[in-house]
């Protein structure tokens, strides 16, 4: 995909992460893995580091074995 305006785009990235974190922790597991990589490097992009992992694990949760996050909600 193409940007033509890219600042328009930062503008609605910016405005899509302003959302309260709770809200992607709930939709977490609806996301594909690649979808959920995809907003985990959005977060660290934005300097939120706590929130890509924590999204990431919260979708692990809901991952089937097979999954590429499947088993990255234990904790060790």
């Amino acid at each position: 995909m193409r940007f033509t305006n890219p600042a328009a785009v930062l503008a609605a990235a910016e405005n899509l992460l302003d959302n309260d974190p709770e809200m992607w922790y709930d939709n977490a597991a609806a996301f594909s893995c690649s979808e959920a990589d995809a907003l985990a490097d959005l977060f660290r992009a934005a300097d939120d580091k706590h929130l890509a992992e924590t999204f990431i694990q919260v979708h692990a949760a809901g991952d089937d074995e097979g999954d590429s996050h499947f088993g990255m909600d234990q904790t060790e």
